[in-house]
């Protein structure tokens, strides 16, 4: 269950994350047109997430601006009617995209179906599955290097095929899902350990079915970079 709980609540994050009305106003609206569409046209196409990349703005679904009060910036959210969601981060003049979250991609039957339901489906989608441990690894790696991010700032990634059940009892299977996790280099294992969230990290999940990106966050490092530009080189 560990593993369906994991998936669950990265896919509540992504519903939670846009909570609250839609866009309205000119700044906004100025916001919109001048950062978050070009920058969620260029993610997805640098992601090969087409066509999604050449979305109208009729195919948005929901769109959130929160404007800092104390410093030029925002954080925002955009939902196309896909079901793609794409979270954004403005400090000063400077903005990325720092989640990305495929709304479809999520564990194939949730908590309202039986063990022995959830094991059939899986079982089923993973017959779809192109993808191994040897060739996902790699996958992974384009991914997380397509979003600028230089592997030398990093401990070496942290990789597993994501499973459901309890491994050695009759409910376990593997899912056709495999992800990633870069820690920053300047992140110690005794703060691991002691269970601190706020570690610089990044984390990818990609799909064995569609051999795409399912699922990108960029935590707790600055905007474009992956230290601060006076600790380290980033590019």
């Amino acid at each position: 269950m560990e593993e369906m709980m994991h998936w669950f609540m990265l896919f509540i994050a992504g519903w939670f994350a846009l909570c609250g009305s839609s866009m309205a106003g000119e700044r906004e609206q100025n916001y919109f047109d001048g950062t978050m569409y070009p920058l969620a046209k260029d993610f997805l196409r640098r992601n090969a997430l087409s066509p999604n990349a050449d979305f109208n703005t009729n195919e948005i679904d929901r769109l959130k601006v929160d404007f800092f009060q104390d410093r030029p910036g925002a954080i925002s959210s955009l939902r196309l009617t896909n079901k793609t969601l794409l979270g954004f981060y403005t400090e000063g003049t400077n903005s990325e995209v720092r989640s990305f979250n495929d709304l479809n991609v999520r564990p194939f039957l949730d908590y309202a179906y039986g063990p022995s339901e959830r094991l059939k489906g899986m079982r089923t989608l993973n017959l779809g599955n192109k993808l191994t441990d040897q060739a996902a690894l790699p996958l992974l790696k384009k991914c997380f290097l397509d979003q600028g991010h230089n592997e030398t700032n990093f401990h070496p990634a942290e990789f597993r095929r994501m499973t459901d059940g309890v491994k050695g009892e009759s409910n376990y299977i593997e899912m056709p899902f495999y992800e990633a996790q870069w820690y920053r280099k300047d992140v110690k294992q005794a703060d691991r350990d002691a269970g601190y969230a706020a570690l610089p990290r990044v984390h990818i999940i990609i799909s064995g079915l569609a051999t795409n990106l399912v699922y990108y966050s960029k935590l707790f490092m600055p905007v474009g970079a992956d230290f601060e530009s006076s600790t380290a080189d980033n590019k």
